[in-house]
């Protein structure tokens, strides 16, 4: 019983790293033929579109990344928006809580702190935001600026991320060098994907952000939650899409930052407010402990889903 008990939060009850099962509806199974035919189409479209975006950004960024950003904006937005589409993300509702209260809006260098599920999280983000990623360290305060790629594929790693030697930075100058860019700044807090049950333990990220930085929080949620990846299978992952079609997402934002000179532990904070956001609960399982998880899921067990 040890499934149960070693992965599960003890004063909850929540395991936040299974996946969570898909159950087929019997009745849709004469459509298979179909449902395999179109997912074949939609699969080859995306996968295409996703080497073009590839190619094209990486391309452009070198070309005119400083002459022309907004025609680099543009190609990035429109084929990120084109792949969502094929994927099925067709209803996503944004609902903003509270007002800003310092500036009009979101500010270059502004931090914004977002839970993670799916790698659909970055496609998302880097399409609403276009931000600077960052990544973050099982018992560091560091962190490491990202692409919207390497992200995405760091969804699909079940290794230990280890903190480089060279490269890591805190959390303040990461958001200097979003400000330099004229873009905003992300962190996915827990450090991985979660099956969005629960927001787990925090990284020690955050303690490194600036006393004036200001920490907008995000919280997505998936109305089909066998999307979310708690771990990592590219196979699972493309299943979800063989049986949905259309995907619905849910984004709240609070317009109200935590700013860390204003808290006694900004790690905290930002845990309990993005909880309350999200309207679920916390557990004290971290990224340290998802890796722990995942070796004896991988090596030991191959466990079953709770």
């Amino acid at each position: 019983m040890e499934k149960f008990t070693r992965w599960r939060d003890p004063s909850t009850g929540i395991a936040p790293f299974y996946p969570i099962r898909q159950y087929e509806n019997i009745s849709l199974a004469i459509l298979i033929p179909l449902r395999i035919s179109l997912s074949v189409i939609r699969g080859s479209l995306v996968a295409f579109v996703f080497f073009v975006y590839f190619v094209l950004t990486t391309i452009l960024n070198f070309l005119f990344g400083k002459a022309c950003p907004k025609l680099v904006s543009f190609v990035h937005n429109s084929l990120l928006q084109l792949i969502l589409f094929l994927l099925g993300f067709l209803n996503t509702r944004f609902t903003k809580i509270g007002s800003f209260v310092q500036g009009d809006s979101l500010q270059p260098g502004d931090i914004i702190a977002v839970n993670h599920t799916s790698p659909i999280d970055v496609l998302i983000l880097a399409l609403r935001y276009n931000p600077v990623f960052v990544a973050s360290y099982a018992d560091s305060q560091y962190v490491t600026t990202s692409s919207t790629w390497t992200e995405f594929k760091q969804c699909f790693n079940s290794e230990k991320r280890k903190t480089p030697v060279k490269g890591a930075i805190t959390l303040s100058k990461a958001a200097n060098y979003a400000h330099q860019k004229k873009r905003l700044l992300v962190v996915f807090p827990e450090g991985f994907c979660s099956n969005g049950r629960a927001i787990c333990k925090f990284t020690n990220c955050l303690t490194s952000a600036g006393p004036q930085d200001r920490i907008f929080l995000l919280y997505i949620k998936y109305m089909q939650g066998d999307l979310t990846l708690g771990v990592p299978s590219i196979v699972a992952f493309a299943k979800t899409f063989f049986s949905y079609f259309v995907f619905e997402t849910r984004l709240r934002f609070s317009a109200e930052p935590i700013i860390p000179r204003n808290t006694l532990d900004v790690t905290k904070e930002v845990s309990e407010q993005l909880a309350k956001l999200g309207r679920v609960r916390q557990v004290q399982l971290g990224l340290s402990d998802r890796e722990e998880f995942l070796q004896y899921w991988f090596h030991t067990k191959r466990g079953k889903s709770a």
